[in-house]
């Protein structure tokens, strides 16, 4: 059994300890993104009594933070947590960046390769390519490398991570000579301040960078001497409120730094330029601007020359610009028609021609022009109706300008070359597309002799990499292996000298990326370039069976992304069984689309288990798992098993399902004797044109299903009854509905005589309650008291008490827009006692976690009762309407509360808690009895340090009901 200190472990958002009955956990009117929790002090003792064994899914390893497990806690023994599940064997870890020094002699890549979830830099040497080394520093528990960048002359690197604070990115240097050192290049930070982008100085000398260093949230730039790290200078001149600075550049000659700010007026964007032998004194490069005009984009010529895009004289209408002297600039496309705009623009290796892209000619028809040698004009061939420009790029010697385009045929988009030289007609390079195949984007090589462009040539939907000359168009050859079903080339690079791509790509398996060198000269010579990378597990959802001896996940654990369901035994935590049966290729079980069988025998699941894409319901016995049985009848061409709740029969022997099994798109419902898999009875009467079933649920006693759909007329949704022994007669339970209402929602009471539902039934479009008992189909009573003009009662959150003599719910009654609680009798419908106290102006009773405590007596319930949008929760006697006690401690500012729940024996209420502290994640899990409000002790951990972002996914008693959190 693998024990886990708590005292070694952060988390998230944890996990609740909720009574499986009677907890609606709908959300709904009422529950905004509001600030509550608990401060940092230590909750005193409260004195429970009895221990609480709860599972819950989180991500609970701060090392492998893309984990998600089962994990067993107990609130009489908050020093350890088990871990239930085995570690999963599917490789999760992938390559998400990559690329060459700039002298090609090596491949650096990022990468989860040792951690899932924790990115680090890694370098290949080229020449020899064998175990890749590590590049960066040694990173703090949960940190990862974001982004980086190399030197000039290839000797150091510069990255960004959370190497020292978790959470707080900042910019460290490494040199590829001295793998795993690296120093710190910013000065300190704040508490919430990161580092944004960077970049070296053409001459290595220097690293600009953006943060926001000095005043949290607001970017500004800084210099920094990699010789002197630690120690920058500001280098923008001081912002107006509200502004930052966006994108920056150094000049060639690396004396001055360019960078686009709101730096005089907030939100209109300009162009600076600083000199960084005088930081903090920029000046203003572009003309003035029209009102509602801004800079959008800049770049620096090789000679120096700096231009950029600027809707200047026209809002709207981008154009491009050169800058002849500060505040003094001149246009320099060709004139736009009226609505054009240039989108991009690129130079030229020796900055002496321009591309760009603009609709200048014909409003919305975004084409390609060329500005050189004296000459403007447009490059591209003439245009398919419809047809655009997508990307274009100059070759490195700057003879040819590439582009891809749906030239020839409507949204089909191919790649194209033209002569700059002498500005002839374009030529088409890729080979024949497949039927819906396009090109997705290209690179020359650096020699300029030939291109490489990943597209869908061969198979649609299936990207891959290629490789033609310009002496050969059309003639491509594949350089990428073959792809593994569902993979495909997501990038890639060409090495300085031309002779081969190193690629990212999904070859082997599916949805794993990985690192691949290839030939360019000799197709079909790769080589991967990481090692093994990092497996890990991702379990989505969890069942406890009724006796609280097992538990059934769904989970990734032998393949990525590939979701089974797995059995474990509580008695044996660490090991498991798959139970589902095997899957064709690209089918999964479905997310939180299983249960356990009454008894706890057999496990029914959602899965297009035998054809991909074809969803059906199936059952495995957990004594014989991994062998299962189909339960649906055959389904009529595209038609599926819906993805509802996971129905049985309360004595276990049947289940019902909805599918459009007989007619495509007409949703119908369904009853299987699980002895007889495979065979179904339709249960409900004939639907009318256009019908459907909408939801449905078993009478408690089994011999029942009630169900809701628009049967009898199309688009007037009614309530139903059917007898199991005597399918396809059913019977209308509500009374006549006004024209154009509708039932939205019903639930059956626990002695299954009556069912309560919510429909528009006597005025449009306002919703009120109702019950009709079931000996008596056609007549109904309506249970809420007279509403206020303009009410209305909620969908989510009513329901009957345990006891089934009462019936709880949410409406606008007495005030339009404050949602506040109700209570009414069934002896005594239409008069209804609100339960909560008086609300502040603007507060509103939640759905969410809104429950009776198990013996009816009382009723918990979540509002910004006292305070505008803090949340807190209640409890309140039902005999004793209106007068509520608060049970949670007082909340931090920037807090949130969320779910809550109610204890089996009706004594403890648990909450979690949610906070952001220095922007980590922090949720936490409270216990309170409710004769003690306010005196809650904690059964989660106390964070010490810094962690990652961990999640508290879903928590359930043992046994009992699976609840979810929802931040």
């Amino acid at each position: 059994m693998r024990i886990i200190q708590k005292n070694n472990c952060r988390w998230w958002a944890l996990l609740i300890i909720l009574i499986p009955l009677a907890l609606i956990t709908a959300c709904g009117g009422g529950g905004g993104g509001g600030s509550d929790v608990v401060d940092g002090s230590d909750p005193v003792d409260g004195g429970i009594e009895k221990a609480k064994d709860v599972i819950f899914l989180a991500n609970q390893d701060e090392n492998a933070p893309e984990d998600y497990n089962l994990y067993l806690a107990n609130s009489q023994n908050p020093e350890a947590l088990t871990k239930l599940n085995p570690p999963g064997a599917a490789v999760h870890g992938d390559v998400i960046q990559m690329a060459f020094t700039p002298d090609g002699a090596y491949a650096v890549y990022l990468a989860d390769q040792e951690s899932n979830g924790i990115y680090e830099l890694y370098l290949v040497d080229m020449a020899s390519p064998g175990t890749p080394v590590k590049l960066n520093g040694t990173l703090s528990s949960g940190g990862s490398v974001d982004d980086f960048t190399f030197s000039p002359d290839s000797s150091r690197v510069a990255y960004s991570a959370d190497q020292d604070t978790a959470g707080m990115k900042e910019l460290y240097l490494a040199a590829v000579a001295s793998p795993g050192t690296s120093v710190k290049l910013n000065s300190p930070l704040p508490d919430l301040g990161d580092v944004e982008d960077f970049s070296f100085s053409p001459d290595g000398n220097w690293v600009a960078y953006t943060a926001d260093q000095d005043t949290e949230a607001i970017s500004e730039l800084y210099l920094v001497d990699p010789t002197a790290p630690g120690t920058s200078a500001k280098l923008n001149s001081a912002l107006v409120e509200g502004g930052g600075v966006k994108e920056f550049a150094f000049s060639p000659d690396s004396l001055n730094v360019a960078y686009r700010a709101d730096q005089d007026t907030d939100a209109v964007f300009e162009l600076y330029s600083v000199d960084i032998a005088s930081p903090g004194t920029s000046v203003k490069l572009n003309s003035s601007l029209v009102e509602g005009g801004d800079v959008a984009d800049f770049l620096f010529s090789p000679t120096g020359h700096l231009y950029y895009r600027a809707d200047q004289d026209t809002d709207g209408s981008d154009e491009v610009y050169i800058v002849i002297s500060p505040g003094n600039s001149h246009k320099f496309n060709s004139p736009l028609v009226a609505g054009g705009s240039v989108t991009d623009f690129i130079l030229n290796s020796g900055g002496s021609a321009m591309a760009y892209r603009a609709d200048q000619d014909t409003d919305g028809v975004y084409e390609l022009y060329y500005v050189g040698g004296g000459v403007k004009t447009k490059i591209n061939g003439p245009l398919v109706a419809g047809g655009n420009i997508k990307a274009f790029a100059f070759s490195p010697d700057d003879t040819e300008v590439g582009y891809i385009a749906d030239q020839d045929t409507n949204d089909v988009y191919e790649l194209y070359t033209v002569d700059v030289t002498v500005l002839g007609p374009s030529a088409k390079i890729n080979a024949p597309m497949a039927p819906n195949g396009d090109v997705m984007e290209f690179k020359f090589r650096p020699d300029s002799l030939g291109l490489a462009y990943r597209a869908d040539q061969d198979t649609d939907n299936v990207y891959e990499l290629y490789s033609v000359t310009l002496a050969t168009p059309g003639a491509a050859t594949r350089l990428n292996s073959g792809l593994t079903n569902g993979g495909d080339v997501h990038e890639f690079a060409i090495h300085p000298d031309s002779s081969r791509v190193v690629y990212l790509a999904d070859q082997e398996k599916d949805l794993v990326d990985e690192f691949y060198s290839a030939s360019i000269a000799m197709t079909g010579v790769l080589r991967k370039l990481n090692i093994s990378l990092a497996t890990g597990i991702e379990i989505t959802d969890f069942q406890v069976s009724p006796n609280g001896k097992q538990v059934v996940y769904r989970a990734d654990q032998d393949m990525n992304d590939v979701f089974n369901l797995y059995l474990l035994d509580m008695t044996t935590p660490g090991t498991s069984v798959k139970l589902s049966g095997a899957l064709v290729a690209g089918g999964d079980v479905n997310y939180d689309a299983f249960a356990f069988s009454p008894d706890g025998s057999h496990v029914a699941y959602h899965a297009d288990q035998d054809t991909d894409e074809v969803y059906e319901l199936y059952l495995v016995d957990t004594a014989n798992p991994g062998t299962s049985v189909k339960l649906n009848s055959a389904l009529v061409a595209n038609g599926d098993v819906s993805n509802d709740a996971i129905a049985f029969s309360p004595d276990g022997n049947h289940m019902v399902y909805r599918s459009d099994q007989d007619t495509d798109q007409v949703y119908e419902l369904y009853l299987v004797d699980l002895t007889t898999p495979g065979t179904s009875t339709k249960l409900n009467s004939a639907l009318v044109a256009g019908g459907d079933i909408l939801d449905y649920s078993f009478s408690p006693d089994g011999s029942k299903v009630a169900y809701r759909a628009d049967q009898d007329i199309d688009e007037m949704e009614e309530l139903y009854l059917v007898d199991v022994s005597t399918p396809g007669t059913s019977t209308k339970l509500n009374s006549a509905l006004a024209a154009d209402a509708d039932i939205t929602r019903f639930i059956i009471s626990p002695d299954g005589r009556r069912i309560a539902y919510r429909a528009d039934h006597d005025t449009d479009e306002v919703f009120e309650l109702y019950l009709t008992d079931m000996s008596t189909p056609g007549t109904s009573a309506k249970l809420n008291s007279a509403l206020t003009i303009g009410g209305n009662v909620y969908r989510s959150g009513f329901t009957f008490s345990p006891d089934g003599s009462q019936v709880l719910y949410r409406a606008d009654q007495d005030i339009d827009g404050t949602v506040e609680l109700y209570l009414v009798d069934l002896t005594a419908p239409g008069t209804s006692a609100k339960l909560n106290s008086a609300l502040v102006a603007g507060g509103d009773v939640s759905s969410r976690g809104l429950s009776f405590s198990p013996d009816s007596s009382n009723v918990v319930y979540r509002a910004d009762q006292d305070t505008y949008d803090i949340y807190e929760i209640y409890s309140v006697s039902v005999a004793s309407p209106g007068v509520s006690t608060k049970l949670n401690q007082p909340l931090a500012e920037g807090s949130e509360l969320y779910m809550h729940g109610v204890s089996p024996d009706s004594i403890n209420v648990s909450f979690v808690t949610y906070q952001e502290i220095d922007d980590t994640p922090l949720g936490e899990l409270y216990l309170v009895r409710r004769d003690d409000p306010g005196n809650a002790i904690r059964l989660s951990i106390p964070r010490t340090g810094t962690a990652p972002d961990l999640n508290i996914e879903a928590f359930s008693f043992v046994p009992g009901e699976v609840f979810y959190t929802y931040y």
